[in-house]
């Protein structure tokens, strides 16, 4: 039985600090939030945060006061280096300790600069793996020397809850910072996929051009295609310099009959005589769904397997319906891929069968896909082609989740 235990309710005091700190919205409001409970907590008539960044050259930066304004050019205090040793050890100091009383009496002149500039009579250390990250400065009426020990218990695990709020933030803003960065990354590294495929398009529509270019017909295919690469680079570009836009999560209604004979125009393959393109649509009610997504799938597939080809050989585009889902199959008879690369490979960015290739096309098909609520799925065998199949509900929701890039 705790002798103290009408003094000080811990249970509801811890759960009052807690349902504050998940009301909080983020790592800006937790702070204050953190001090306005611990106050109302404590009923300090004054109390003050300060962070010490490094413990080499130990210093004070305050960073938040409640009832109390220290002056400006007490915002960055420094301090003895030996108090470290002591304040590393966690326990909450009140100015009454030995630790901090000279033997005629009064406060230590190491320790005394730091409760008079916090404007306390408590001094909770907030520690981490056994370094001091912080502390707080309490000025709380004097409850009398035979509640001390109370006092510095219920401060201790105060200080202790800081610390594991104080940490998580930090963590929480890490892992913020880090995806952000590998976003950007992976982001990058679809922009150069995507600005690769423009290239060869262009290069193809020049080789062509050399042939066709008084031809009427070819020039307004020319235009077309010209159109179709520009706005490409420009998507590419804008997801690149804007992460979250909305091309890729937007929800609208197209045939994908359509859409796909328009991504097969935009190829400009009419010319390569020894590769055969033959598209078997079925009919296909219109869906609801991400047509950029699909359109950047289909692309990227239909260069794959030409790649595979090497401009020699049949790629086949059917579609069929299956209950409530429609079904795009892409298959080629070229060199198809061997089971352990399917099994362990496959999808994963930086891993191809192409010597100059980068792995991550198929990577973002299963992204945009998947990120459409579909799947995609593939049949292939050494020396007899490559099937790919896309599964896409006819039904989408009206929302679509941004991929995770790292899962």
């Amino acid at each position: 039985i705790h002798f103290y235990s009408n003094r000080y309710d811990y249970r509801a005091a811890w759960m009052t600090l807690t349902q504050a700190i998940a009301e909080s919205g983020n790592l800006q409001e937790l702070v204050p939030t953190l001090m306005e409970q611990t106050r109302e907590i404590t009923l300090a008539q004054s109390l003050v945060y300060g962070q010490v960044p490094n413990e080499a050259h130990p210093g004070l930066v305050i960073q938040e006061s409640s009832g109390w304004k220290p002056l400006k050019s007490l915002r960055s205090l420094p301090f003895d280096p030996s108090l470290i040793s002591i304040l590393s050890e966690g326990v909450p100091i009140h100015e009454t300790d030995l630790s901090v009383r000279n033997p005629e009496g009064g406060i230590t002149p190491q320790w005394e600069p730091l409760f008079r500039n916090l404007n306390a009579n408590w001094i909770l250390p907030l520690v981490f793996q056994k370094k001091v990250m912080g502390i707080l400065g309490l000025g709380i009426k004097s409850s009398g020397s035979k509640n001390l020990f109370e006092d510095r218990l219920f401060f201790q695990a105060l200080s202790v809850q800081w610390v594991s709020h104080l940490v998580n933030a930090s963590l929480s803003r890490e892992r913020a910072l880090n995806w952000e960065t590998d976003l950007l990354s992976g982001l990058r590294a679809f922009t150069f996929h995507d600005l690769k495929n423009a290239g060869v398009a262009l290069k193809l529509l020049a080789h062509n051009a050399q042939r066709n270019i008084d031809s009427p017909e070819f020039q307004k295919e020319l235009l077309f295609c010209l159109q179709n690469i520009s706005q490409q680079i420009d998507s590419s570009m804008e997801q690149l310099l804007s992460p979250f836009h909305q091309e890729y999560t937007r929800i609208s209604s197209f045939n994908p009959a359509e859409l796909i004979r328009n991504t097969v125009r935009s190829l400009q393959w009419n010319d390569l005589s020894d590769l055969s393109l033959v598209i078997e649509l079925s009919e296909l009610p219109e869906i609801r769904g991400n047509a950029k997504a699909l359109e950047t799938t289909l692309r990227n597939l239909l260069i794959n397997a030409r790649e595979a080809l090497q401009d020699r050989g049949e790629i086949v585009i059917e579609t069929r319906l299956d209950d409530s889902s429609i079904l795009i199959s892409i298959s080629d008879n070229g060199p198809g891929m061997s089971r352990e690369f399917i099994e362990n490979r496959l999808f994963r960015p930086f891993q191809t069968t192409k010597k100059k290739g980068s792995g991550l096309g198929l990577f973002s098909c299963k992204l945009l896909i998947e990120q459409s609520g579909g799947a995609i799925r593939v049949d292939s065998k050494e020396g007899e082609g490559t099937e790919f199949l896309i599964s896409l509900p006819i039904d989408q929701p009206e929302t679509v989740k941004i991929p995770d890039i790292l899962s």
